[in-house]
């Protein structure tokens, strides 16, 4: 599964309208100032299990470790457009006298160069109450939401990672949020979760239509059919959108169109079940299942396709995709519940177990009988 997402798009432009003032916005922003200008990173320094405050010589120390690492270490073109905070400022690196002398001078307001008034300002902005805590705001040259920008967050947590293993923190606890942390960690559990989900639910309709029927063959043909329903369409929104597929439309889309697939499955089945008890033969049952559900099907679903094809009109790009997903996968359902279905019932090699192990009346009549 995660090979077929594994570039999952995070981007908020699948959730703005595009032709929207804050779309434009947003473009402005990115084309005069950066993409990472409007969502920076920020690296936060803990030292309450220490009980040392950050504006230490030690906390300076921890700082400017991490701040060097993360500019160094997260690959040959770290992205990274400006480190600020009270370790640093400008691309330099802020001594701990200087620091105390800024925050000194603020308090009193006899500062006497833009750097320590700046300084005193980061102060009251980044520090807490206890100044056990600081931020170091980290601001990227990329779309933190892009998949590139995504590769850098899990570069720079790796390089946390490695610091604290290596002991060159001093104890302090560095972690990295704001920026696309956030949702970058909601998706990536989500689809740890996910498949655990669809198999669990893929079980679900193998047993319920298993009992429903009181046979194996056919909540085997369910399971299967369903997932090639689901896998061809989403292998072609892939096709189609590429990496811009976003991470929300293809779970979105999953339930539902499960639902809708093992639905028509069952309609189709149990009609040409229904005859097969009424002691037709394999060929004509499966003729008179087709006639009796196939059109019903096959409206359905173009009503349930019309019904969706609406959100391929929509400005936001999410919703486009929801819809084209599930557009897609009610008429290639459709499609191989209308041929699939009669050709696995109907094959001799498989036509003798197909309702097995349920005991069915001998065959006796013929579509000719009508």
């Amino acid at each position: 599964f995660e090979g077929d997402f594994g570039a999952k798009s995070f981007d908020v432009d699948l959730w703005i309208p595009e032709h929207s003032e804050a779309a434009q916005t947003h473009a402005s922003i990115d084309e005069y100032f950066g993409p990472g200008k409007l969502i920076p990173y920020m690296v936060l320094f803990d030292g309450r299990r220490l009980r040392q405050q950050v504006d230490s010589k030690q906390g300076f120390e921890v700082m400017k470790t991490a701040v060097n690492a993360l500019d160094e270490w997260c690959g040959p073109d770290a992205n990274i457009t400006a480190f600020t905070g009270i370790a640093v400022l400008n691309g330099t690196f802020v001594s701990p006298t200087e620091y105390h002398d800024a925050v000194k001078c603020s308090k009193d307001i006899s500062c006497e160069t833009e750097r320590q008034r700046t300084l005193g300002i980061l102060a009251k902005k980044y520090n807490s109450d206890t100044v056990m805590n600081t931020l170091i705001q980290v601001e990227l040259s990329i779309d933190p939401y892009s998949r590139n920008g995504m590769d850098w967050l899990e570069s720079a947590r790796d390089v946390l990672s490695q610091l604290s293993q290596e002991q060159k923190l001093q104890g302090y606890e560095v972690s990295i949020g704001a920026g696309a942390s956030i949702p970058y960690d909601i998706v990536e559990n989500v689809y740890d979760e996910f498949p655990l989900v669809m198999i669990a639910m893929f079980l679900t309709v193998f047993v319920i239509t298993g009992t429903f029927f009181d046979c194996l063959q056919q909540p085997i043909r369910s399971v299967l059919t369903t997932m090639l329903s689901l896998t061809s369409a989403y292998g072609l929104a892939k096709l189609k959108y590429g990496d811009d597929l976003g991470w929300l439309p293809p779970l979105l889309s999953f339930s539902v169109a499960l639902g809708l697939a093992v639905s028509y499955d069952i309609f189709i089945n149990l009609q040409i079940l229904e005859h097969r008890k009424l002691m037709y033969n394999n060929a004509s049952s499966i003729i008179l299942g087709l006639y009796t559900s196939g059109k019903y099907i096959c409206a359905g679903a173009l009503i349930t396709a019309i019904a969706f094809s609406g959100l391929l009109l929509t400005d936001e790009l999410a919703l486009r995709q929801f819809g084209f997903l599930m557009l897609e996968v009610v008429m290639i359902d459709a499609i191989v519940r209308i041929f699939l279905i009669p050709l696995l019932i109907g094959s001799p090699a498989i036509a003798r177990v197909a309702w097995w192990p349920m005991t069915l009346p001998q065959e006796t009549r013929d579509i000719s009988d009508l």
